[in-house]
């Protein structure tokens, strides 16, 4: 209930605010603006065995020591997770020794900076914030927590990209890799930074991803290779499992080529944001990365609060768009849904042969608080059986 109460409570923010529907002072608009924020914190931090990582986390928490102890007793050589991971959990113990505070200052920080950097790049927050709340939000705050972290550092360091200031940049860009290795990809972002997003260069990308596709088998075996170097491989031999049959490679074409490209296609006959167009190559690039190794799916994180202020500035210029005046409505409606449609049918995936009678969003439904610290009786059975840790059901004796 608490999921469906908000989902229509930030909807009628949208339609008061960013339609303009009610005429009222900037004051009034960052009252229910922070106070969002701070519902969303509290749904987050305060929740109790909710989400999927959160298990593996919470595990964790009670083996790591006090912040005094942190560099005497705990051997990060042997460390699953990377460095600031452990040194921020052993803060957060040191003050509350219970999990739930590590949750609450976990949400502060991850909720404040999307709050921050959504009121930075789109007038139409509110909207951007009814996106968050539908598509990343319980994937943050309760599935990927390290690398929201690493995502925050990258929305925290985007200015200074735009401006070339690579010292804070690249500051911000090692602090992410200390919560979280994949943000390594962040140390690249700049030689693209001046490459723009053609004709040209599409048809360059789109030609190298039907080479790389075909050699894709040798040239994984040499990037787990690589990682065997460097002693990581364990961390992520998971992402072997990941592979693409030519569906597959047609819907991520899709999705994640096709879509945005026609987007963009189209926002720049209307009247062409200016807003992250720096990023526009990155984003392919990555985008064709993964249609190559489906493995690499989790780079795409680094650019979803990106793609979605983006989309929240494209929705509203279709809005204002003479060539669709009289159906304007119609189509605003349509582009809401199809930004919904994807994380409906991942909640609603059916996960019943990994723990019979469930599905995906069983992981989060019903919400549970730590003032009413009930478990689900398949919560965690669900969650170890999807990561591996226990056989599916149809294969247990």
């Amino acid at each position: 209930m608490i999921y469906i109460v908000t989902l229509i409570f930030l909807f009628v923010l949208v339609l008061l605010f960013d339609t303009n529907r009610v005429k009222t002072s900037d004051r009034v608009k960052n009252f229910f603006y922070y106070f969002s924020l701070i519902v969303l914190i509290a749904i987050a931090g305060l929740r109790y065995k909710v989400g999927g990582d959160s298990f593996a986390y919470l595990r964790d928490f009670e083996n790591i020591p006090v912040l005094r102890d942190i560099f005497i007793k705990f051997d990060f050589s042997k460390a699953t997770y990377e460095p600031l991971w452990y040194i921020l959990s052993s803060f957060c113990k040191s003050i509350v020794n219970d999990f739930a505070f590590f949750q609450i200052v976990h949400s502060t920080i991850v909720n404040s900076i999307v709050f921050w950097f959504i009121k930075k790049y789109t007038p139409f927050k509110f909207t951007a914030i009814f996106f968050y709340y539908i598509s990343l939000y319980l994937y943050f705050n309760t599935e990927i927590l390290r690398e929201a972290l690493s995502i925050c550092c990258l929305l925290v360091a985007y200015p200074y990209f735009t401006k070339g200031k690579w010292i804070k940049y690249y500051m911000l860009s090692i602090l992410a890799v200390l919560f979280h290795f994949s943000a390594l990809i962040l140390f690249v972002f700049p030689l693209f930074k001046r490459f723009r997003f053609d004709a040209k260069n599409f048809l360059f990308l789109f030609g190298m991803s039907i080479l790389l596709v075909v050699f894709s088998e040798q040239l994984l075996g040499l990037l787990i290779g690589g990682l065997e170097i460097i002693g990581i491989e364990g961390r992520y031999e998971v992402y072997r499992s990941f592979k693409l049959n030519y569906k597959g490679i047609i819907a991520n074409y899709i999705l994640l080529v096709l879509i945005p490209t026609a987007v963009i296609y189209i926002d720049n006959k209307i009247n062409g944001q200016n807003v992250f167009k720096d990023l526009f190559y990155i984003y392919f690039l990555i985008a064709f990365a993964i249609i190559v190794f489906d493995g690499l799916f989790r780079l795409r994180n680094y650019m979803s609060v990106f793609c979605m202020v983006y989309w929240t500035n494209f929705v509203f210029n279709v809005f204002q768009w003479q060539f669709v005046r009289r159906l304007r409505k119609a189509v605003v409606c349509f582009l809401f849904i199809l930004y919904a449609i994807p994380n409906f049918l991942y909640y609603f995936n059916d996960t019943s042969k990994s723990v019979g009678g469930t599905k995906m969003y069983d992981l989060w439904h019903p919400y549970y608080s730590i003032f009413n610290p009930k478990e689900h009786p398949k919560r965690e059975q669900l969650y170890d059986a999807i990561v591996g840790n226990e056989k599916p059901e149809s294969e247990r004796k």
